[in-house]
């Protein structure tokens, strides 16, 4: 049976994470959700389990207009 987007996402989310406790480096990890209209970026302090700093192509400050998604990926960051 073929797993669904969601399966995928949670496999690949468990081994991030477990990866990620094995080596600690004490720098934020960078995690970037890219859908087909959005982009959206995070960056997490896992040591203490928070997020630092956000951006969303849906963000109005950002102004982000038109189709292209390599425009929108440059402003978000």
């Amino acid at each position: 049976m073929a797993n669904s987007k969601r399966d995928l996402f949670l496999k690949r989310r468990l081994r991030v994470r477990n990866k990620l406790r094995k080596t600690a480096a004490g720098r934020p990890r960078l995690s970037v959700h890219r859908s087909n209209k959005n982009i959206h970026v995070q960056l997490i302090d896992d040591a203490q389990g928070v997020t630092l700093a956000s951006a969303s192509t849906m963000e109005k400050a950002l102004g982000v207009v038109g189709k292209n998604n390599v425009e929108a990926a440059a402003k978000v960051g």
